[in-house]
């Protein structure tokens, strides 16, 4: 729709209020082309009308307009207060169609950059146990780069913990870690004292061959993108993490 690359260019009231109500239209194409459409003027001051409107495709009786709408999130990304469509996203993988299940792990891995990357990962982490091949591998894809963009993800409990670390070990996934600094595991750790965290922590920093060092309660992580210190950490978390690197090397050597 060429509304959508004028609504670009200037602030056009009247093409946003033309393509939402393209998208309430009784054609199934007329909706799905309306999506895209709006991504394109996603940053506009409309912003949060433009997705209130495409989190209403997502529920589209067609198909088609429901995988449209989710691509419109990958081409919106990370723009404006993007939390509230975590949820409608959510409720997309476990749409019948697969296409549509692997249009939302693509739009909850750019969503997420603005939103809730805890949530966010919750739920492709249940889409890696998803029946089709291709929707597995749109979730692995999500999950690597929603790491890529969070500080902590504190907010995991135990079993996702363990399914993140059994995900990440996998020799078969062809996922690439060398952007995903251990430093978000450390952070999770050290914010939850949940020990589930520390066998993340020392396969990523070894594997990576990315050392972290203790000096009295501080820590540093020395990744690609410079030092990254970790202040005031208790004495027992220190301990732990020790004995878990221990581990860990003895693993990987073995």
């Amino acid at each position: 729709m060429a509304l959508g690359k004028i609504g670009k260019v200037v602030d056009n009231n009247k093409v946003i209020d033309a393509l939402l109500d393209a998208l309430k239209d009784k054609n199934d194409y007329v909706r799905r082309a309306a999506c895209p459409a709006l991504a394109t003027i996603g940053k506009a001051p409309d912003n949060n009308k433009v997705i209130d409107a495409l989190l209403e495709r997502l529920k589209d009786n067609d198909v088609y307009v429901r995988g449209s709408a989710c691509h419109a999130f990958v081409m919106i990304g990370k723009a404006g207060d993007n939390n509230k469509g975590i949820d409608a996203l959510l409720a997309a993988l476990t749409d019948e169609n697969r296409d549509v299940r692997s249009r939302a792990c693509n739009a909850l891995a750019m969503i997420g950059k603005a939103g809730d990357n805890n949530t966010a990962i919750v739920g492709l982490l249940k889409a890696l146990k998803d029946e089709n091949h291709d929707v597995r591998r749109s979730a692995g894809n999500a999950i690597e780069r929603c790491l890529c963009n969070t500080v902590t993800l504190e907010g995991l409990n135990h079993e996702l913990i363990a399914e993140l670390n059994s995900y990440i070990r996998a020799s078969n996934n062809g996922l690439d870690f060398n952007d995903v600094t251990p430093a978000i595991f450390l952070r999770s750790y050290l914010g939850s004292n949940k020990a589930a965290w520390l066998p993340l922590v020392t396969y990523v920093a070894l594997r990576q061959n990315i050392a972290v060092t203790v000096v009295e309660n501080r820590l540093v992580v020395y990744g690609v993108k410079g030092p990254i210190p970790l202040e005031n950490v208790d004495i027992e978390s220190l301990d732990k993490l020790k004995i878990a690197f221990h581990n860990q090397e003895e693993e990987l050597n073995s």
